[in-house]
């Protein structure tokens, strides 16, 4: 059934029935080698990515929970070229994003990761070495997965060895290697990143995923909820508020993000790495282009597409005809490949807002038996009651005025029964009660034009009065249908 035909046909039998609520895709997750036994978790991950048909922009958000998040390793493929350039990214982008595509973010469930350990050193070639925001960043190549696991060893990383496979995979192809310590003390060297700043930032909760706010408004409401919770916890005394924030921030996925910049065959995003994770991954990934984009791997499921100019410019990219949101949530170990994207044309279906065109002749045989359902509920029987009414009292003249009275009563009781359900089974409020006066006025036309109609047909002696009231209720009914029809439109 249509929507709004359905919201229509849900009206009219409410009034009828009144009577009677990440990382893991993104990149691999491994531990520094010093707390390779450290337990890391990754619940979720969002990626936006641009493609102006040569170079694509990829901004990468993390959300990564461990025992020690001062030293924590991310290795990102990336199919390019020449050497990827990493930049710092604005996380509003991900606010403005998740506020764009609002209807859809419904998770059942909170995924988790953990990793594992080592293998032997071998040669790579390191191709830049550079610090963004917490990131500490190596650009690397390699042409063997045992020389690239060697070198993460080397330094100070640790991969699982019996996922070697997944490497094997990357150095085949013509891919870079981005090696990326998030090192908390590299941005604050005179933080103390203990035992105090960890016990604080795990007593403090955000909510990132506020819908119908904008991104300023999001980062100003996380930074007062970070601020007045460490304010108010006898656990943040004494901790350092600049970690305590940072370790906030990298645990609920609002960290500053990293652009990615680079050439690939086609708009890629890597996928496979994620497998050596354990668990399962949710992922978030927006794909701006001039055409909307699918999934040829078919990892990322096709969710939505909207024809939006203001995201990108205001990011400072060219304006794209369509930003499409794809979404995986499965386990790591099917993560068997990456994700190339192509693209397909726009269609309005695929925006989030979208509602299908009323189908008139589909839902008339619908709509015309609740109609009649409606009129012989309503109006019917107190056509009958009408009727006998006015025979009985006509018949026995010494009990007319009884008669009339409970007549009266049972019309009387069939109009405000509405009204008082509405009242008994809803919690009060002003609001409810101009509600349930309202459909007590509206409800009880048909029934007391129904009282009328067979009234009059014996007091008068005119029986195609009946019919024509019978009629006349079905007209009313049927003009309220069309204006409801007309109000959702």
């Amino acid at each position: 059934m249509a929507v709004f035909g359905g919201k229509a046909f849900l009206a009219v039998a409410c009034l009828l029935l009144s009577l009677a609520v990440c990382v893991s895709a993104d990149g691999g997750i491994v531990p520094d080698y010093h707390y390779r036994y450290a337990r890391i978790l990754a619940p979720e991950q969002k990626a936006a990515i641009f493609w102006d048909g040569n170079v694509e922009r990829m901004i990468l958000s993390t959300k990564i929970t461990s025992d020690n998040l001062t030293s924590v390793a991310w290795l990102v493929p990336i199919q390019s070229s020449s050497a990827p350039d990493v930049q710092p990214a604005d996380n509003g982008i991900f606010f403005d994003l998740a506020d764009l595509f609002a209807r859809n973010r419904v998770y059942d469930r909170i995924p988790n990761f953990a990793v594992g350990a080592a293998a032997q050193p071998g040669g790579v070639e390191v191709v830049k070495i550079r610090q963004v925001d917490i990131y500490n960043l190596t650009i690397l190549r390699a042409t063997d997965a045992d020389a690239l696991i060697g070198w993460l060893n080397d330094n100070g990383f640790s991969f699982p060895e019996n996922r070697k496979d997944v490497l094997d995979y990357y150095v085949r192809g013509d891919y870079y290697f981005v090696a990326n310590r998030i090192n908390l003390l590299a941005k604050y060297p005179n933080a103390t990143v203990g035992e105090r700043e960890r016990t604080c930032a795990d007593g403090i909760s955000i909510y990132p995923d506020y819908y119908g706010m904008d991104a300023e408004r999001m980062k100003t409401e996380i930074s007062s909820q970070i601020q007045d919770q460490f304010n108010q916890s006898d656990d943040c005394k004494n901790a350092n508020f600049e970690a305590v924030t940072a370790l906030v921030e990298l645990r609920n996925g609002v960290a500053t993000p990293l652009q990615f910049t680079f050439k690939p065959d086609k708009p890629f995003y890597p996928m496979e790495i994620s497998s050596i994770n354990y668990g399962d991954t949710l992922a978030d990934v927006y794909v701006f282009g001039t055409q909307c984009f699918d999934d040829s791997s078919q990892l990322l499921a096709f969710r939505y597409a909207s024809q939006n100019a203001w995201i990108p410019q205001k990011y400072g990219f060219a304006s794209g005809g369509c930003v499409s949101m794809l979404q995986y949530a499965g386990p790591n170990s099917e993560l068997k490949r990456d994700s190339f994207f192509v693209e397909k044309p726009y269609d309005p279906k695929y925006d989030v807002d979208y509602s299908p065109p009323y189908d008139v002749y589909g839902e008339a045989p619908g709509v015309l038996f609740v109609l009649l359902l409606f009129l012989a509920i309503a109006v019917v029987p107190a056509l009958v009651v009408g009727v006998l009414t006015a025979h009985y009292a006509e018949k026995n003249k010494k009990r007319s005025r009884m008669i009339h009275k409970i007549g009266f009563a049972l019309i009387a009781f069939a109009v405000a029964l509405p009204g008082v359900l509405a009242l008994m089974f809803v919690q009060f409020s002003a609001e409810l009660l101009f509600g349930a006066v309202l459909i007590t006025l509206l409800y009880g036309l048909f029934p007391v034009g129904g009282f009328l109609s067979g009234y009059f047909a014996v007091k008068k002696k005119k029986w195609w009065i009946a019919p024509v009231g019978v009629a006349a209720a079905a007209a009313l009914l049927a003009a309220v249908y069309l204006l409801l029809l007309l109000s959702y439109q």
